[in-house]
């Protein structure tokens, strides 16, 4: 908050609404991710506005990239 008995000219305070909400159903997916991938997904939110279609094809992305990564890689037979 600014006190506009301070300030020596007349400012312009706009306000701006910081608070993003989640669809209950994409936050619900969202806390199912690991804890990193969750971590690192909830501070984007956090500063990114998105689109609930955006945010469900974001966590469809993240659930890929890590099932790829957890399957064992085969080797290779000569």
């Amino acid at each position: 908050m600014v006190n506009r008995k301070l300030c020596d000219e007349p400012y312009f305070f706009p306000r701006v609404s910081i608070l993003h909400t989640i669809n209950p159903g994409l936050f619900a997916r969202v806390m199912r991710l690991p804890d990193s991938a969750r971590a690192d997904l909830l501070e984007f939110l956090g500063a990114t506005p998105v689109a609930d279609a955006q945010l469900s094809h974001m966590i469809d992305g993240i659930a890929e990239k890590l099932r790829c990564d957890a399957r064992p890689s085969r080797a290779e037979a000569n």
